[in-house]
């Protein structure tokens, strides 16, 4: 039971911040609680966005749920994480938030005002319509992500 609710986020204090658990690897940008990617996705994964960090300064944190609690409302929720977490530069606004909640069918891609020059609105859009939905009806959320 009480994974289950740690799987089904009501409140942003809910979620793990994988800047706070870390890895014996460097930085953690993953929150996987529920280990619905495998390993090695979540590794793949961790690896980006530590090259996207070094490389654009900025930021970009994955967070994969089973659910959301009853009324939570996905973008709304994201944009309090994103901002919660304090992801991005905190005078650049450099954070990039990806949120999939694979029970409910939801993928929300969250930017600050200043990562949003770096992922304008219509290439997330693109990328989430062209790439990686399709992974996602092919059950393949690592890929996807």
């Amino acid at each position: 039971q009480a994974l289950k609710q740690l799987l089904q986020a009501g409140r942003v204090h809910d979620v793990v911040n994988p800047k706070l658990v870390g890895g014996d690897e460097g930085p953690c940008w993953v929150s996987d609680a529920g280990q619905l990617l495998s390993e090695a996705d979540r590794s793949e994964l961790n690896q980006l966005c530590e090259e996207l960090a070094s490389s654009w300064q900025a930021e970009a944190t994955v967070v994969v749920l089973e659910s959301l609690a009853e009324g939570v409302e996905p973008h709304g929720f994201s944009a309090a994480l994103l901002n919660f977490w304090g992801v991005g530069d905190k005078r650049l606004h450099t954070g990039l938030l990806i949120m999939l909640v694979l029970g409910q069918r939801h993928l929300v891609m969250r930017t600050g005002y200043g990562a949003a020059r770096i992922f304008p609105p219509e290439v997330l859009q693109s990328l989430q319509a062209e790439t990686m939905a399709p992974h996602l009806r092919a059950g393949n959320p690592g890929r996807a992500l």
